[in-house]
């Protein structure tokens, strides 16, 4: 929203288009030649765009991607996906592509059932990676599969009681 106190500033940011479509049987919000901009500024162009309406609670589609350095994985992104399974089930599903390893693949799981919960987050990567001295050091070979899950269930089992494990 317009600052009240002072409406002339320009928004943190926006999208502006050359047309705009609201598509109420699919809820979506479809965007034709659209840039986006930061205080006032034009940053990014794309040709087309969309995105849910905002009585949409949840829609399967990408998730804002995301750009990081690290001095082990080098220049990283992230482009993350939302998969909407069931009304009580979702996931996301995240390729990470790094300039000094392989790439990765994480995801994350979520469940909601009668009288619990069980979350799930794990990741895999085959070693493509650069660094062979320190890879040699480690004992690491460029072929090894490696990859991790990490689990959480809870369960109600009264009103005052609940049990869980990670």
């Amino acid at each position: 929203e317009i600052c009240k106190e002072h409406p002339d500033h320009p928004l943190t940011w926006q999208i502006k288009a050359f047309e705009v479509v609201h598509d109420r049987a699919n809820q979506e919000i479809e965007y034709k030649n659209a840039w986006l901009e930061f205080y006032g500024v034009p940053a990014v162009y794309v040709p087309y765009f969309y995105h849910p309406d905002p009585t949409v609670k949840r829609k399967t589609g990408l998730l804002t991607p995301s750009l990081g350095i690290s001095s082990e994985l080098g220049t990283m992104i992230r482009v993350p996906v939302y998969v909407g399974i069931s009304p009580t089930t979702d996931a996301t599903i995240t390729p990470i592509f790094t300039s000094k390893e392989g790439p990765v693949l994480f995801v994350e799981h979520r469940n909601r059932f009668v009288g619990g919960w069980f979350e799930g987050r794990g990741s895999v990567t085959q070693g493509t990676g650069t660094d062979a001295e320190s890879k040699a050091t480690r004992g690491e070979d460029d072929e090894d599969i490696r990859g991790h899950f990490k689990g959480r269930l809870g369960m109600d089992i009264d009103d005052t009681w609940r049990a869980g494990t990670n």
